[in-house]
């Protein structure tokens, strides 16, 4: 579990991505059941923004942000919310909840290596991902006070997504670090 307290939590939310060349943004929301908050594939054009307006993609991508879905502070409820969506299948009624921190404590490690590799979503993904060369990161982005500690990431929650693999990317700061960088 993470040792970060919401009170001292200034934002926080994780973002997954799938990317390659050959993605198929439909596949990916067909074997995960979950619309994207932004998909385009490779030399599709997609929004960027006002200041960039339209561009073309240079690589597929499927992407889920939690920052807009999940209305909490508590960073476990944001990685659980990303592991519901690879491995439960009424994510929709979850993600629609106020907390979410049973689901890290309710997955076993074990129970999870074995199983969920060889079956049911992970396995379409992972199958997926190898046959079209695609490749996956999860970001987890925090925030916090200058005395808040930063949180952790279960060592099974990391061996689960390095067996996949999705890399798990943490961009973990403290008001008084980001301080002393600038």
């Amino acid at each position: 579990m993470s040792y970060s307290r919401p009170e001292t939590t200034l934002k926080t939310f994780a973002v997954l991505r799938v990317m390659g060349d050959l993605l198929d943004p439909a596949e990916i929301t067909n074997i995960l059941k979950r619309s994207p908050t932004a998909a385009h594939g490779k030399d599709e054009k997609y929004y960027m923004g006002e200041k960039s307006g339209l561009v073309q993609g240079r690589t597929g991508v499927w992407m889920l942000s939690t920052d807009k879905i999940i209305k909490s502070d508590d960073f476990n409820d944001h990685l659980s919310a990303i592991l519901a969506v690879l491995v439960l299948d009424h994510v929709e009624s979850m993600l629609q909840e106020h907390t979410r921190p049973w689901l890290l404590r309710w997955f076993h490690p074990i129970s999870l290596s074995g199983f969920l590799l060889v079956t049911g979503r992970l396995a379409r993904l992972k199958a997926l991902m190898e046959t079209k060369g695609l490749r996956a990161d999860l970001r987890c982005i925090w925030f916090g006070t200058s005395s808040a500690k930063p949180p952790v990431i279960p060592p099974w929650v990391e061996a689960l997504f390095a067996a996949i693999p999705i890399t798990i990317e943490k961009n973990f700061d403290t008001e008084s670090a980001a301080a002393l960088s600038a």
